[in-house]
């Protein structure tokens, strides 16, 4: 838990916390234990960008976690493993991962963390331009998270809205949901999801053609993304931010 909470800070805090739970999951011979270390490295490398890595991860801690029958681990496992495949652009792939996810959290009478499946759908269906079905997953997602009381839940679900709605020129409602989602991902120290609503804000304001308010989000995104080492958004938002002192200059 600790090193989960750190990721979204501290990536070094992070790894520390998850290489100590790791060393005393192997000396109990905890294998629930130690295939939990090797999930929670692979999100540790995702939020670095090394996608590759992060899916080597979190397969050995799938193949634990299948060996030893930890189902409800298992669903996570392979939720997981369809948002990596997804971020390397292989839906195909990624569907299969989220059918056994959502079979699993079934199997266990997980009914709670379904939604998770949910999310990860709204961002398939997303990926293959699916934009209607998109939409239902994300709000069926941030729904059930509202009436559960899972801020932090809910905070994803409206930055991903906020992603569609700019795929969609929906700016008004793309930069409701961003607004809307920062004070939720403060709060719940998500870091890099108020980075990416920032990211969402400026580009919004570049699109209204207010350039100075751009400069300001992306400036406040780069801030963010350097103090918690969320580097492949970082190069991307210095990139519209360099666009946006160029528009103004003309």
């Amino acid at each position: 838990a600790l090193s989960r909470s750190f990721s979204r800070i501290d990536l070094d805090q992070s790894r520390l916390f998850c290489d100590r739970a790791d060393r005393l999951a192997r000396r109990l011979d905890y294998g629930k234990g130690i295939a939990g270390a090797w999930f929670e490295r692979s999100i540790i490398t995702m939020r670095t960008g090394n996608i590759d890595t992060a899916l080597i991860y979190n397969e050995r801690s799938l193949r634990i976690n299948d060996s030893l029958m930890i189902y409800d681990q298992l669903a996570h496992n392979y939720n997981l493993k369809g948002s990596l495949l997804l971020m390397k652009n292989d839906s195909y792939q990624a569907m299969d991962s989220f059918k056994k996810s959502l079979s699993l959290f079934k199997r266990t009478g997980d009914s709670a963390n379904i939604v998770y499946v949910y999310n990860s759908m709204g961002m398939l269906h997303e990926s293959l331009g699916d934009y209607d079905s998109s939409v239902y997953y994300y709000i069926q997602y941030v729904t059930m998270n509202e009436a559960a009381g899972r801020d932090e839940m809910v905070g994803i679900g409206l930055v991903n809205l906020s992603n569609l709605s700019l795929k969609l020129e929906d700016y008004p409602m793309a930069k409701a949901y961003a607004l809307r989602s920062i004070e939720l991902n403060r709060a719940n120290n998500r870091g890099d999801l108020v980075v990416f609503a920032y990211k969402n804000m400026g580009i919004v304001h570049a699109k209204e053609k207010q350039y100075d308010e751009s400069i300001r989000y992306f400036k406040l995104g780069t801030d963010l993304a350097g103090k918690i080492e969320l580097n492949f958004e970082l190069a991307s938002i210095y990139i519209n931010m360099g666009h946006m002192y160029e528009e103004r200059m003309l």
